[in-house]
């Protein structure tokens, strides 16, 4: 039994624990992805920035999910997989994912949703950039970060 969120889980299984230092931590929450998991998992394996962790929390899905989970952690090291037997909602797997973040910056990316190839690199100059920066948008209509800082919304700042 684990108790990563506080109360204990019937069964958490992890699987892959890198010793390398991430720039950013990416946290995917997973339940019932399996028709777009690879390309969300495609897009993070790309990514021209190569410190990353890859968090996938498998919120006890009923497809294959799970099966893809564990074909892409065996292919790349970075990508760690947990899984839950009881589904506890996004949040849950969030918070779960949370506590086991080795970056420096952390990043949630739906399992039906994927990055460009430079998104996360971007990201990164963006706060190196300014240390006033709280946090970086991903306008993905537009292809285009929205930055914001501490002071207010109002501060926003379009970059192509």
């Amino acid at each position: 039994m684990g108790k990563l969120n506080g109360k204990s889980e019937s069964k958490v299984k992890i699987i892959n624990t890198s010793s390398m230092v991430p720039k950013i931590t990416v946290l995917v929450a997973v339940y019932n992805a399996e028709k777009y998991l690879r390309d969300c998992l495609d897009s993070l394996v790309g990514q021209t920035l190569k410190e990353i962790q890859v968090l996938c929390v498998d919120d006890a899905s009923t497809d294959y999910s799970w099966s893809i989970l564990q074909e892409y952690a065996t292919l790349d090291k970075r990508i760690e997989i947990i899984h839950l037997d009881k589904n506890g909602g996004q949040a849950n797997a969030r918070n779960i994912a949370l506590k086991l973040a080795k970056g420096l910056y952390t990043c949630f990316l739906d399992s039906d949703d994927w990055l460009s190839p430079d998104a996360l690199e971007q990201a990164v100059l963006k706060f190196e950039e300014d240390p006033e920066y709280d946090s970086v948008l991903f306008h993905c209509k537009y292809s285009c970060c929205l930055l914001y800082t501490s002071d207010a919304a109002d501060d926003r700042i379009s970059v192509d």
